[in-house]
């Protein structure tokens, strides 16, 4: 830890030292070095923020590991004070503009009929909820019993591939005009029975559609209404904290109506800010279901000792949270603002800003604009200032104000609702009181990007040249922005489409592979945040091609020995999800233990159009059963190898006769004089351990020829014929100088291969069996420099080159030096068999 810290160290890593050979128990060495560790970082100052706690494989020891961690280090974590008695538990409503398939709650709501539910198709809500969750969904749906089924009846599901834990499928009915009473009763019987469902199952966060307000003809005035009462009825009886109700963009219409009727019901619990729906609610603001929450620290920058917020962030959120923080690489990354994503919370990024350098009113301004150009909608807000630096609450919910009011100017586009989140139930009210009062932001006069000019004259040419003037101010707000990337000249047509997908009325995006350059053209704000876009998935592109390089996934169908490779996006997510993962554990002297454990998926990865189970190493690829195999590139096995299933060292598959590599190796033993008549068939042998053993020979045979400045070349494609009884031993040991003197030892004790597979044929050193069948391998040997002089059966090892070095040898010795025919080596690693070939 010393010679750590001396050299300026940000993490270390250690093994359960003398765990080993050396004898120690576990539970006493590892004692020792928690406890030193932990003494260390309490008495020193030290640049060390990590410790890594690394063990391969005994499950003892990692136990111990973890269990100590906890004794010594994380019971003294500092926890937020709890103050549940001072906090809001009524639950808070909020209408936020959005595709809820992608909103995070730990309940969708999504509307449907009691006859669609198993197909999950009784309305365009419900196809698009069963196409973002995946075919899981559809396989439990279809499990729905009968006795389930009711007209306005709620049944749940998984949430699957949803941002969500459970979907509440509400089985709606058309409104009846002619009994709106008994309409409006079947309404707030669904709406209960899902906030009922949410509250038994502990849920902290529900959102509802606008159910029934298209096809079906609920007034949303009403469902606006049912809510509002439902909530209120179940009042702090519950353990929902938050009520969404997410309106798709398409819809503005809709977002007013329920924002207007829920202002007025709910007593002024919010304020229209130009664009920006402003509310005030009690609670944590780290159990916010927001896009973006802000979390205020110190001017050092140092999360750990900004307070017990800061710190229940990163407890809660994951060790993400604290390395991309000081990571001054990303974007956003400034000595008083950084971004982080929101790890395990439930919201998407985090916006740490210096509030007492920046100002209330200047963090609050700054991270609207974070979330504007990061296309984000919802924001959440703490109060700012009421905490370690003390400021009266109302004097900080007026500086909030004004860094709204400065943001909300400017009429944002993608912000929608900002939710200023008090922790103390004492404070609300003057919040509330300040806040919520008149904005004095005029609303923005179009609910749309699009402005629409009428221009009138006397005459057409009056008009042209309006048109032409208006042209020329617009051009002028136009940025273009050129990306260069080395990547993009070999994009791959997956991630090429998400980039082109970007195109929209106010933003035009070129890809030109050829340049490698892609161009962002359109208005200033939305092109900036296009460009952004763009950037990151040309970063996902490019780390995907990376680890291309490194790990290829492949499946084959079952039933198949067809083997495919998996698209570039698909193969990183394999891998990602199939590597050791790290459990994450903070302690009280800012340092974090990280413990690796196979993955936290339980094995399995689910992704649009792909499931697998890494267990079985089997999985489904658009509905087809598939079978996966790894094959790591950085081995430098031959690129012909098929991937191999885990634990696998030896594998013989045959090599397709339709293949370039049957023709090309069949090619090499008839140029070599063999009378092929028929070839039964062609084997590759795939031998991990051998071919490995013959690498590191055939890198040292090189070496030496390097050194002593000679041009033989290392290794010579040979032949060898043999017998049926030795060619499954030859595949799975490789060759063995044990059996040297089967065939005769006239050139040495060693192993013997052909130039020409002729001479194996002809001498019946490929000798026929009962049926005239015979084998013979095509083999790399590493011959390297051969002896000068014939070898004889005297030989066990090839002669020295210098006799006045015993360890100095040639690597091969041959039949005739002048034009060899034979080659013999005297180490087993010195050849690999690649192929052997069955014929007549």
């Amino acid at each position: 830890m010393q010679m750590a810290n001396q050299q300026q160290a940000k993490s270390i890593a250690f093994p359960a030292l003398c765990c080993g050979q050396g004898g120690g128990k576990p539970e006493d060495c590892i004692s020792i070095m928690i406890h030193e560790i932990a003494s260390y970082l309490r008495l020193n100052n030290s640049s060390i923020e990590e410790v890594h706690l690394v063990e391969l494989n005994r499950d003892n020891v990692l136990k111990c590991f973890h269990n100590e961690v906890l004794r010594v280090c994380v019971s003294s974590i500092p926890q937020p004070t709890n103050q549940a008695s001072n906090q809001c538990t009524i639950p808070q409503i909020t209408v936020i503009e959005k595709d809820i398939t992608q909103q995070k709650a730990d309940v969708i709501v999504n509307s449907t009929t009691s006859f669609a539910v198993n197909s999950v198709d009784g309305s365009a809500l419900s196809r698009a909820i069963r196409d973002a969750a995946g075919k899981k969904l559809q396989v439990e749906c279809n499990a729905i019993p009968q006795a389930s089924k009711c007209t306005w009846g709620v049944v749940a599901t998984k949430g699957y591939n949803l941002p969500c834990k459970n979907i509440h499928h509400a089985m709606i009915a058309g409104w009846d005009f002619s009994d709106e009473t008994t309409s409006r009763s079947h309404v707030k019987r669904v709406v209960a029975k899902c906030l009922e469902m949410a509250t038994t199952d502990g849920h902290t966060s529900i959102a509802f559609p606008p159910i029934g307000c298209g096809g079906f003809n609920i007034p949303p005035y009403v469902l606006a209404e049912v809510i509002q009462e439902e909530v209120n009825a179940i009042g702090s009886s519950t353990s929902l904290q938050n009520i969404y109700i997410v309106v798709h963009p398409s819809q503005p219409e809709l977002t007013k109506v329920f924002e207007q009727k829920l202002s007025k019901s709910s007593g002024n619990v919010s304020q229209i800010y130009g664009n920006l729906n402003v509310e005030v609610c009690c609670g944590s603001i780290e159990e916010q279901h927001d896009d973006v929450i802000i979390n205020s620290v110190t001017t050092s920058m140092d999360l750990m000792k900004s307070g017990k917020l800061s710190q229940s962030m990163v407890i809660k959120g994951g060790f993400v949270i604290k390395r991309q923080f000081h990571d001054m690489k990303r974007k956003y990354a400034s000595p008083t603002i950084r971004v982080t994503d929101g790890g395990r919370l439930p919201c998407d990024v985090i916006i740490h800003g210096a509030t007492s350098k920046l100002g209330i009113q200047e963090l609050v301004t700054e991270s609207l604009k974070i979330a504007e150009e990061m296309g984000k909608s919802t924001v959440a807000i703490p109060a700012l200032g009421t905490g370690a630096m003390g400021k009266p609450p109302l004097e900080c919910a007026k500086l909030i104000k004004q860094g709204i009011i400065k943001f909300a100017i400017h009429n944002p586009v993608h912000v929608k609702n900002v939710k200023v989140v008090v922790f103390q139930n004492d404070m609300v009210a003057e919040f509330k009181s300040n806040l919520l009062s008149n904005s004095s932001v005029a609303p923005s006069t179009t609910s749309s990007d699009v402005v629409t000019f009428y221009l009138c004259g006397l005459s057409k040419a009056d008009v042209d040249h309006a048109k032409g003037k208006l042209e020329d101010v617009i051009r002028k707000e136009e940025e273009v922005n050129e990306i260069p990337n080395p990547y993009i000249s070999k994009l791959d047509a997956e991630f090429e489409k998400d980039i082109i997908l970007l195109n929209q009325k106010n933003v035009e995006v070129n890809v030109n592979k050829s340049k490698g350059i892609i161009e962002v053209r359109g208005v200033a704000k939305f092109s900036k945040k296009a460009s952004i876009d763009v950037q990151n998935i040309l970063g996902e592109s490019t780390q995907a091609e990376t680890l291309r390089e490194r790990v290829q996934w492949q499946y084959c169908l079952q039933g198949s020995n067809s083997f495919e490779n998996f698209g570039l996006r698909h193969n990183m997510q394999l891998e990602k999800s199939f590597k050791v993962k790290h459990v994450v554990l903070h302690n009280a002297f800012q340092c974090t233990f990280v413990f690796f454990i196979q993955n936290d998926n339980n094995g399995k990865l689910t992704v649009s159009g792909l499931s697998i189970d890494f267990s079985s190493e089997t999985g489904h690829l658009n509905n087809s059963a598939i079978q996966i195999f790894r094959k790591d590139l950085q081995k430098n096995f031959p690129s012909t190898w098929l991937a191999m299933r885990k634990g696998e060292n030896c594998a013989t598959p045959k090599v397709s006769e339709s293949s370039q590599e049957y023709k090309d190796v069949k090619q090499k033993f008839i140029t070599a004089g063999t009378p092929i008549k028929t070839v039964q068939q062609l084997l590759r042998i795939q031998n991990c351990s051998q071919y490995g053993q013959f690498q590191s020979k055939r890198d040292e045979v090189m070496s030496e020829l390097n050194a002593n400045g000679l041009s033989y070349p290392p290794t010579r494609e040979l032949f060898h014929g043999t017998t049926s009884d030795i060619t499954e031993k030859i595949c799975k040991e490789g060759f063995n100088r044990s059996y040297a003197g089967a065939n005769g030892i006239r050139f040495g004790k060693g192993m013997y291969f052909a130039v020409k597979s002729s001479y194996c044929h002809e001498r019946n050193f490929a000798m026929p069996d009962n049926n005239n069948v015979r084998r013979m391998f095509l083999v790399e040997v590493a011959t390297g420099e051969y002896a000068p002089e014939p070898g004889n059966e005297s030989m066990i090892t090839p002669p020295v080159r210098n006799p006045s070095s015993k360890t100095d040898s040639y690597h091969s010795v041959v039949d005739n030096p002048k034009s060899p025919e034979v080659f013999v080596v005297f180490k087993d690693a010195c050849a690999y068999p690649h192929y052997l070939l069955t014929y007549t």
